[in-house]
């Protein structure tokens, strides 16, 4: 019977894909809408980490834009849209990992650093 729970319990933990996320939401003041020149400054921010990281296109839409690279056995993504908010959002996601990688790290604090330099109190960060 325990060598069962055990069983079952590997097999659900296999069935789960763990991530880490943060998303870096830009929100002009009193609810204005984000500007075509707030879009293409953080596009250009969001474009030029990927660059560095070595990140490459995986989507791109009028509205969102997402670039992605393998680390390890992990699958790195930075991604910009819409927030559900009203402002706009960039977020970097690693799939199937606890913990970020080192890459993956660098890459988030760069963005968020970036992001929080040029935009000051219109960006708030959340996991």
């Amino acid at each position: 019977m325990r060598e069962s729970a055990i069983v079952v319990l590997c097999l659900l933990s296999l069935g789960c894909d763990p991530g880490r996320t943060e998303h870096v939401l830009i929100t002009p003041p009193g609810g204005a809408p984000v500007s075509d020149s707030v879009r293409q400054v953080s596009a250009a921010i969001t474009a030029a980490a990927a660059a560095r990281h070595r990140l490459r296109v995986e989507e791109e839409s009028t509205t969102r834009r997402c670039f992605a690279r393998a680390v390890g056995g992990a699958t790195l993504r930075l991604c910009e849209g819409p927030a559900t908010t009203g402002g706009l959002d960039v977020w970097v996601s690693e799939a199937i990992t606890s913990n970020w990688s080192p890459v993956g790290d660098s890459l988030r604090h760069e963005v968020t650093d970036t992001l929080r330099t040029r935009f000051g109190p219109w960006v708030t960060q959340r996991e």
